[in-house]
């Protein structure tokens, strides 16, 4: 069924049915009550893909968003949508879960909607030039960067953290104030994310400081959720090791700790101190509030927004790391 069967079957012109679909107001409400009752009777769905296809390219931009339901993202998605519209461009926005693939995503949404670039909040730090080949339009990577996969630099563009360098700082904050036995809490050491990044950083930072590295301190939870990092860290304090300070690989997972820590009759930062990476402004509420390194939400989200628009006017691409800030708490002391 096609818009000219409707036309036939209605009585009137294609351009007529075409106005009815549309909502143009130039039509009588007999000759759209005719057309409609066609529509519905044979259950006609314009082709609007289609129609976009035939249509030149216009202000839009894309931004895919992973970790659908992560807090996270909220408020970098907020600077972004704020930065667009300032500058007169539209937004088409794609949720997705961490499991899908944000490229493949967004060539179909490039197609679709007939995109001028893509954002990619959030996604795998191992991009080839394979999976990137069906975009046509630029993309920039925020709060993500290609370090495990061979697209080249100059294929895209990216804003994020350094987030080895983040752990490093993380840790010398717990070594300044006199902890030797840090335990980690990541979801795995090798899985191409920024828990795999962080993880570098940490036995970095042990490195620097004199410190050994023990496997037995490092407690592995298999993802980000609260019940995995809270299991994770049950485990820890069950086996028996010993350590007076435990930096988790980011903000959510740090609250799941505090409550193991807790419950176990470890609290937080008399027996134990807390650090994390990330910010979230929930983490302020916790008990004790969290110490953390935060990442600049609303500057990630401006920054893609200026890297975007920067492409879109024939410049070239730029990778830019962004430095978190420490924001005190209370999770943190000396040993006991």
């Amino acid at each position: 069924m096609t818009i000219k069967d409707i036309a036939r079957l209605a009585g009137v012109s294609v351009s007529t049915v075409s106005r009815v679909l549309n909502h143009h107001p130039d039509v009588s409400e007999a000759i759209r009550a005719q057309v409609l009752a066609v529509v519905e009777e044979h259950h006609f769905i314009p082709n609007t893909a289609a129609r976009r296809l035939v249509q030149p390219q216009g202000n839009t931009v894309g931004v895919i968003r992973s970790g659908n339901g992560d807090p996270f993202y909220a408020p970098i998605f907020s600077a972004m949508e704020e930065a667009l519209r300032a500058r007169g461009w539209r937004m088409c926005l794609r949720q997705l879960h961490y499991s899908d693939d944000e490229l493949a995503c967004a060539a179909e949404l490039e197609r679709a909607e007939r995109l001028r670039g893509i954002i990619l909040l959030g996604g795998r730090f191992d991009y080839s030039e394979a999976m990137a080949a069906p975009l046509g339009v630029p993309f920039v990577c925020c709060t993500h960067r290609n370090l495990f996969g061979d697209l080249s630099p100059d294929r895209y563009s990216s804003v994020a953290i350094d987030d080895e360098a983040a752990a490093w700082r993380a840790v010398e904050v717990l070594y300044a104030l006199g902890h030797r036995s840090i335990a980690l809490l990541v979801p795995s050491r090798q899985d191409h994310s920024p828990g795999e990044l962080r993880f570098r950083g940490y036995c970095r930072a042990l490195e620097a400081f004199g410190l050994p590295l023990a496997p037995e301190r490092i407690a592995v939870s298999g993802s980000y959720s609260l019940a995995d990092a809270y299991r994770a860290t049950l485990a820890l304090i069950d086996s028996g090791t010993p350590f007076t300070a435990l930096f988790a690989v980011s903000d959510l997972m740090a609250a799941a700790a505090i409550r193991a820590l807790h419950e176990r009759g470890r609290p937080v930062p008399r027996d134990c101190s807390v650090i994390a990476i990330d910010g979230l402004e929930l983490t302020e509420y916790t008990l004790p509030p969290l110490t953390t390194l935060v990442q600049p939400a609303a500057e990630l989200g401006w920054q893609s927004v200026e890297l975007m628009l920067d492409l879109l006017d024939g410049g070239a691409h730029r990778h830019i790391l962004l430095t978190p800030e420490l924001r005190a708490g209370a999770s943190v002391a000396p040993p006991p």
